[in-house]
């Protein structure tokens, strides 16, 4: 399935101004934008990973250039920062030293502002910055995480943002019970356990430390469940939706 549907829009590319020169998407509804484009080139890149085919490594390969021409975005950042930080890891090999080098410094470049945002007094935090049951803090904490961890050994502080998202996520947790609940509802629930658990692999991946051991962690299936309703929808709940 995943082959076929990038394959289907393999000629896709991310709906960007046609001017080839650096951007922002700071506007309203930027975010989404931001998080479609880091999903796409997941896709891509692990399409090519797994099936080793010239072709989805070529539209992985257009889709992460072409996403290291934004100069700023908002909390969505995450999800664009978390989806190039894996076509940079799992494609290593297939950049030259020259883009190796230029997607090595937009990625850095987007976990040192997404590093400024959540910093209380940096003086450019944002307004998700300490909100730490929320899920706009998971969404670009974890993709701030995940672009640190794919530059380790290649950037000065990939390690100090990499252990600031650690610490940042432990404290979520240490503020969350052990049922596994999570009151923003299952659609809130959703947007803060992919960064989490994308975190979490990376994390292990290159460290060596499960974070996977957690009492909330493994009850969040059950509260998923629970709030599962005869009728194929779900529990309303806050920051929420049925579907």
């Amino acid at each position: 399935l995943l082959f076929e549907w990038v394959s289907k829009h393999g000629e896709w590319m991310p709906p960007f101004p046609n001017a080839k020169r650096a951007f922002s998407l700071t506007g309203k509804g930027d975010e989404v934008l931001l998080e479609q484009c880091g999903t796409f080139l997941t896709n891509a890149a692990l399409a090519s990973v797994l099936s080793e085919q010239q072709r989805h490594l070529k539209v992985a390969r257009r889709w992460t250039l072409e996403m290291c021409r934004l100069e700023r975005g908002k909390y969505g950042l995450g999800s664009y920062a978390a989806g190039l930080a894996r076509a940079y890891d799992w494609l290593y090999e297939s950049w030259t030293d020259d883009e190796r080098t230029h997607i090595q410094a937009c990625l850095a470049k987007y976990m040192r502002q997404l590093y400024l945002n959540s910093v209380p007094g940096s003086g450019k935090t944002d307004w998700w910055a300490d909100y730490h049951l929320h899920h706009d803090f998971w969404i670009p904490v974890g993709g701030m995480g995940e672009a640190a961890l794919a530059l380790i050994g290649e950037v000065d502080d990939a390690s100090l943002c990499a252990a600031h998202v650690k610490k940042s996520f432990d404290t979520c947790l240490s503020l969350l019970g052990d049922d596994g609940y999570w009151h923003e509802g299952a659609a809130g629930w959703c947007y803060a356990m992919a960064p989490l658990l994308a975190f979490c692999g990376a994390w292990q991946t290159v460290l060596g430390e499960n974070l996977h051991d957690v009492p909330w962690l493994k009850g969040a299936a059950l509260f998923r469940l629970y709030h599962w309703l005869p009728d194929n929808t779900y529990i309303y709940l806050n920051d929420s939706w049925r579907s």
